[in-house]
């Protein structure tokens, strides 16, 4: 292994821009930075949403099952051809709407849906305590499942590759295109520090090098009080397999 800082790797990780959320207490807006046609989509307590374009102008109005506290977490993405919103919610699934008719176009359960990922014409949607499922972003067809039964998030590391985890103490990099495993670690490879709290905020991958950041916590050697710290840190992934 072969950690060395971010800035001789890569400049300082970016957030995900492609979805910029915010909560005024009333309402969330959604800003989708990247969009051609969508320029923001907003929600009132009510889940009554409103698709702004670029130009500034209410193109649809309708009702979702969208919660501020929720979805502000986990942001409601758009198809790439920005025809179809998805909107995950813990007691209820999946639900996909058509942007311009505010039509239901499909729902799909179990629950505890939280991050929602488009690829291409398929969604990748993290879920809680049953694992990362692959559908059709247009039908809501279940493609593909990949089980773990505890995942402290889902990160995009690329285009082409997820990273999740811990599955029984190992961190996996998985295939967006069919979910299969393309290389695994153990979690101290990222938890260097044996950490009794360690978060993931950030990821990515450039080169042959994992990129991180996040916080931990541990026991400050000197007082009892425990102390938590933001980390950035490069793990080389020149091995096939760290397992």
């Amino acid at each position: 292994m072969n950690i060395r800082t971010l800035s001789e790797i890569s400049p300082k990780l970016k957030k995900d821009k492609k979805m910029n959320i915010n909560n005024n207490g009333n309402e969330l807006i959604i800003n989708y930075e990247m969009s051609e046609r969508i320029r923001k989509i907003t929600y009132n307590t009510s889940g009554e949403c409103k698709v702004f374009d670029v130009s500034g102008e209410v193109i649809s109005q309708f009702k979702t099952i969208c919660t501020i506290g929720y979805n502000q977490q986990y942001g409601t993405p758009i198809s790439n051809d920005e025809k179809l919103l998805f909107i995950g919610s813990w007691e209820r699934g999946i639900f996909c709407y058509e942007i311009l008719t505010g039509k239901l176009s499909w729902k799909k359960g179990p629950g505890k849906v939280r991050r929602i990922i488009v690829s291409e014409d398929k969604l990748i949607i993290e879920m809680c305590d049953r694992g990362i499922y692959q559908r059709d972003a247009k039908s809501g067809e279940l493609l593909k499942e990949f089980k773990i039964p505890y995942c402290d998030n889902m990160y995009v590391l690329s285009d082409k590759e997820i990273l999740v985890g811990p599955k029984r103490n190992q961190y996996i990099i998985l295939s967006t295109t069919d979910l299969s495993i393309i290389k695994q670690f153990h979690w101290s490879m990222l938890n260097v520090n044996e950490s009794l709290l360690f978060s993931i905020n950030t990821a990515k991958i450039e080169n042959d090098y994992l990129l991180i950041n996040g916080v931990e916590q541990y026991r400050n050697r000197e007082e009892t009080d425990e102390e938590r710290y933001d980390f950035e840190r490069v793990i080389s992934l020149k091995r096939t397999n760290f397992g």
